[in-house]
């Protein structure tokens, strides 16, 4: 005990001399942890896309307009062609990339399955997997709104896949660019060197 109140006493003198250690002490760290706290969120929603409505009818106008009420996609931008889909997604304005070919809205008049592409940016494998997961869930909730409605219409399926086989209406298909093995390692490590580097300034600090 008379060895921790020796300490207590100098840094108690040390706190006197040099009131700014309270700053560091206290205030610090809760602003740390306020910052922290806000900037460190797992839930991972509106990520940037383009899309490339090919059809335009209000068939493919009512899948858009689904995808702008999801909270996982933020439409950014609507392309024209197929280049300025593809430029978006490579000069990175975009994470992911919807197109909605032209004949959609006919194959589902004529009771035919149609396929909605999705091309996703794999560099960050969490946003990787919410988009494809955010994709799929989308096309199905689509799918089964448009059969439910179609079955209690006609009594009759609402697709038929090319042998004649039952099938939802609308099938999206998710590609995966850049990182199409989803190796988080890619986008971690980089973020890494920056922390890294942080850590190693002010252990040399302390050294010296």
């Amino acid at each position: 005990m008379n060895g921790f109140s020796a300490i207590l006493r100098k840094e108690f003198a040390h706190i006197r001399r040099e009131p700014m250690t309270l700053l560091f002490t206290f205030v610090i760290p809760v602003l740390q942890l306020a910052i922290f706290g806000y900037a460190i969120e797992t839930t991972i929603e509106h990520i940037h896309t383009v899309v490339l409505n090919l059809d335009g009818r209000s068939e493919s106008r009512e899948f858009v307009a689904a995808l702008v009420d999801s909270r996982a996609f933020q439409v950014v931008e609507q392309a024209k062609t197929d280049e300025g889909f593809r430029r978006a997604i490579t000069a990175g304005r975009a994470k992911v990339g919807v197109r909605i070919p032209p004949d959609y809205t006919d194959r589902l008049l004529r009771g035919q399955n149609a396929t909605v592409q999705v091309l996703i940016d794999g560099s960050d494998s969490q946003v990787a997997m919410t988009a494809m997961n955010a994709a799929n869930l989308l096309g199905l909730n689509q799918s089964l709104r448009r059969a439910r409605v179609f079955v209690e219409t006609n009594q009759t399926a609402a697709a038929r896949g090319p042998t004649g086989e039952f099938t939802l209406p609308i099938e999206v298909r998710p590609r995966l660019l850049y990182n199409p093995d989803l190796i988080s390692a890619r986008f971690y490590v980089p973020a890494l060197v920056g922390i890294i580097l942080q850590n190693v300034t002010i252990f040399l600090t302390a050294f010296a």
